[in-house]
């Protein structure tokens, strides 16, 4: 996945997969 400055926590709503 793209975590380049991404945070799982502000976008769990849809996806919480780190």
């Amino acid at each position: 996945m793209r975590l380049s400055g991404y945070s799982p926590r502000r976008h769990n709503k849809r996806r919480a997969t780190a």
